[in-house]
């Protein structure tokens, strides 16, 4: 076809990334989920190269198309382009051409979501209909694939006081002695491995144990960051937005004279002279030692889900595909009490929030249940909107609301089986409704109050901590 390139020659570069060339340029594409700053980082110690910078409209059409022709799965991946605080200015975010100012003949390509407004201050890259390319701004937390650019090579970080990694509870640390600033900490734990970040501490046994190896590593260590940082009104672990009290309970946390001494900066584990282990306030630009750690996922154990409140609503997102009725059951009876169901669509908000967590949270979803299905047993029933229902209640589903592709293609005999509601999309935030079979394993979302699943979660988390 005219304008089009030649094939792509792909160069595997792992199981989930491919590399090509275009016009001298190295280009990498990733499906490793991540988000913005650890995908700069990535990019930086993984791949040795940086966030790409799609600055010509010819490079875009370029990388839409071999997204298209990879063997890999790829829906937004991110680009190194970032959008001012409070204004519409968008700006490349690399080291030698931090602000300058986003082409405007580019915003043709931007997708503008009339989803409510959420922070979307990073910008991914994706593309429509096949190989246009489309510019998405997301929130930079959301996880998804990059595009790297191979550059030079950048040496990783420091030197671990032990042997391999240290379990504590449902964690591992690893400590470093190299001395950096707070905010270059995280990149020498993203340097060990991917899934690794500044330390989590919640109980004061860690505390004392991570204390003693700060003592018993060599070198010996009299104190390290760890990944609490102030936040408003008090210090929250950033990995994973725990906040902390500002006072001690129980022992926990183990501030100087049983509360905060300075509001602000970040915190040091601190092994004081009498080997008291301490949480120490600092100034963030101080030069110390590094605890990393990361998640283990024990038997018996899930962390295959994540929760989004908005609003009064609360989704949870199970990653472990089910059938439909399986997945029905899960939402009802594994969580007793708190009313949970397989979502249903039953308003705009809800629809809206879907969108938003299958196309712009921090993990990209195709394919999810809906609690919905189609009762072949409805003889009072003339036409197929009349006979799909919400399972919950046996309500028949808003089809103005929920607008379900009409079948043209196949006959009474296929459809039959596809009596089970499924969520897709297209082009990014165009949602998609039609039945599928019901044995199918797939990704589903529970659905429960704001309340009720701030319940499940305070339940979880005292019970996690009987396990440490």
């Amino acid at each position: 076809m005219p304008g089009r390139s030649p094939f792509i020659e792909f160069n595997r570069e792992s199981d989930s990334a491919d590399r090509f060339m275009y016009r001298s340029r190295q280009f990498i594409l990733s499906s490793m989920k991540l988000g913005y700053r650890s995908a700069m980082k990535a990019c930086q110690f993984q791949f040795k190269g940086e966030l790409a910078m799609l600055k010509e409209r010819h490079t875009m059409d370029f990388v839409a198309e071999a997204m298209s022709e990879t063997r890999l799965s790829l829906d937004t991946l991110w680009i190194a382009a970032r959008r001012d605080i409070n204004t519409t200015i968008w700006y490349w975010d690399g080291e030698k051409d931090q602000h300058l100012q986003f082409d405007k003949k580019f915003e043709e390509l931007m997708v503008h979501t009339a989803i409510a407004s959420y922070n979307r201050e990073c910008l991914g890259f994706g593309r429509e209909d096949h190989d246009k390319p489309q510019l998405r701004p997301l929130e930079c937390e959301a996880r998804r694939g990059f595009i790297c650019e191979k550059t030079g090579v950048i040496d990783p970080s420091g030197m671990s006081t032990h042997r391999g990694w240290i379990k504590i509870g449902r964690r591992e640390y690893k400590i470093l002695s190299v001395k950096v600033p707070y905010d270059v900490a995280a990149s020498r734990c993203f340097s060990l491995q991917v899934d690794s970040n500044l330390a989590v501490i919640t109980d004061f046994n860690t505390s004392e144990q991570l204390g003693r190896y700060l003592l018993i590593g060599r070198p010996s260590l009299e104190n390290a960051w760890i990944g609490a940082r102030w936040k408003g009104s008090q210090f929250e672990f950033e990995p994973e937005t725990i906040p902390l009290n500002n006072k001690t309970v129980d022992n926990f946390p183990p501030w100087r004279k049983s509360e905060i001494q300075k509001a602000g900066g970040c915190i040091l584990l601190d092994r004081h002279l009498s080997n008291v282990t301490l949480f120490v306030e600092a100034n963030c630009n101080r030069e110390r030692a590094v605890i990393c750690y990361r998640k283990i996922n024990e038997s018996g154990i899930s962390t295959e889900s994540f929760d989004i409140i908005i609003d009064e609503r609360g989704y949870r997102v199970q990653l472990n595909a089910k059938p439909w009725r399986e997945a029905v059951s899960y939402c009802k009876d594994n969580y007793p009490g708190k009313k949970g169901k397989l979502v249903e669509i039953v308003g705009v908000d809800v629809l809206k929030d879907l969108i938003y967590i299958m196309s712009e949270n921090r993990t990209a979803l195709h394919h999810i249940w809906i609690g919905g299905k189609f009762y072949l047993n409805d003889t009072s029933a003339t036409t197929i909107p009349e006979k799909w229902k919400w399972d919950s209640n046996g309500d028949k589903i808003d089809v103005g609301l929920v607008k379900l592709l009409d079948n043209d293609t196949y006959d009474a005999f296929v459809e039959d089986h596809n009596n089970c509601l499924n969520m897709d999309r297209e082009n990014h935030l165009v949602p998609l409704f039609y039945g599928t079979i019901c044995e199918f394993s797939q990704i589903f979302i529970c659905q429960f109050t704001a309340e009720n699943l701030r319940k499940i979660q305070d339940e979880e988390r005292a019970q996690a901590e009987k396990q440490i």
